[in-house]
């Protein structure tokens, strides 16, 4: 990216001053930060397309820009709560949030990747969109079903998700790994 930040919590707010005076910044990476200095930086964020939080001290995701292309939230181990997610969508990374129990649904994104792991107790996935490309779930013990899975899925993995139940999807995946298969060979 052109204009990025990396933002260590220890130094918020000289942070937080080069954040407000140079609007163009349009990837911020977050280390440590607070629910307050979180939304502080947030609700200012005109330009910005891509966020990485990381352990960071909070309950809940503030509001996300519009704007939005790419969210990563890793080992921010109090999470429970997302907002709605921005339109503009297409990348979600949540890993290591084991207070995460759901999500919230992903139809009104252009969502091409999503990859989910060490997510303890979230249970279900949301609903996504037909442009989700690639579904990666690891570690996810207590997930138990599959939303349906887009005709373009071309990446599927699921890996250590004990609880899935997959004898509602399984005829489904199978048919869905034979048509693409297929589909290989044709073209």
């Amino acid at each position: 990216y052109k204009h990025s930040v990396y933002l260590n919590a220890s130094n918020f707010s000289a942070y937080l001053w080069v954040w407000k005076n140079v609007p163009t910044i349009r990837a911020l990476d977050c280390d440590a930060a607070t629910q307050q200095q979180l939304q502080d930086l947030l609700q200012d964020a005109k330009a910005l397309t891509s966020l990485y939080l990381e352990v960071c001290s909070i309950s809940s995701v503030p509001a996300l820009p519009e704007q939005l292309e790419k969210l990563t939230v890793c080992e921010c181990d109090e999470v429970a709560d997302f907002p709605a997610w921005p339109e503009s969508l297409s990348w979600l990374d949540v890993s290591g949030c084991p207070a995460l129990e759901k999500l919230p649904s992903l139809l009104t994104t252009v969502l091409q990747q999503l990859y989910l792991v060490n997510c303890k107790t979230l249970a279900r996935l949301p609903d996504v969109p037909s442009t989700l490309r690639h579904l990666a779930c690891s570690a996810c013990p207590f997930l138990r079903g599959l939303p349906e899975l887009p005709d373009g899925l071309t990446y599927l993995s699921l890996e250590d998700c004990e609880r899935l139940q997959v004898q509602c999807c399984v005829a489904c995946c199978a048919m869905w790994l034979l048509c693409h298969w297929l589909a290989s060979r044709l073209y």
